[in-house]
């Protein structure tokens, strides 16, 4: 189960590198002209995957919170 857990937060992590070299080749490849539409692209792409990643973070620890709640009766 720990291994699953390692698993899923590595796959944000590696997509996140992936953009960032796609990002690099990009821009290298059209010569660092950064308006070019295929660099906005690749820098777009990169904000999604960084975004996802938090998101996803962010709603893991608002779940781990939740499931500590202890009620009590009345």
């Amino acid at each position: 189960m720990i291994e699953n857990i390692a698993r899923k937060a590595e796959v944000p992590l590696d997509m996140i590198e992936f953009q960032r070299k796609n990002l690099e080749y990009m821009v290298e490849e059209k010569e660092f002209d950064l308006l070019n539409e295929q660099v906005i692209k690749a820098s777009q792409h990169l904000d999604q995957a960084i975004l996802r990643y938090y998101r996803e973070e962010k709603y893991r620890k608002k779940l781990s919170r939740t499931n500590n709640v202890i009620l009590f009766p009345e």
